[in-house]
């Protein structure tokens, strides 16, 4: 039902180096819905600078049925103050041959109020197994 784990890091990077703690989970509420939430936490020492990048996601996993999956992501970036979002629809209309419509969104949270679009897309893929 739940599970998760935490992870830490330290490596060189560019010269510098470069501190990583990260935790990721999963809680299965039902067999048709899941949540599974994410954080990395990065310092960054350079010889030209020092910053740090904390990143906060979570994907909500949702399966009516084993032929349709419905899945979102929401992710804010700190360093760079933006949020992204996506929607994805997948449905295997016939065994092996699948439809995926996605829908992303990217924002930019450093302004007050609403945050400002920064990209928006809606993709539609479809693939067919051909049997010969």
């Amino acid at each position: 039902m739940i599970s998760g784990s935490v992870a830490a890091g330290y490596s060189t990077l560019y010269n510098g180096r470069r501190t990583e703690v990260g935790y990721s989970g999963r809680m299965a509420f039902l067999p048709q819905f899941a949540v599974e939430p994410s954080l990395a936490l990065n310092w960054v020492r350079l010889p030209y600078g020092d910053f740090s990048a904390p990143v906060v996601s979570t994907r909500v996993i949702v399966t009516p049925n084993a032929k349709t999956a419905l899945t979102s992501y929401l992710q804010y970036n700190g360093s760079s103050r933006t949020m992204s979002a996506s929607l994805r629809l997948r449905w295997e209309y016939r065994p092996g041959s699948e439809l995926f419509v996605v829908y992303s969104d990217g924002r930019n949270t450093v302004t007050g109020g609403f945050p400002d679009l920064l990209n928006r897309s809606v993709a539609i893929k479809a693939t067919r197994l051909l049997r010969l």
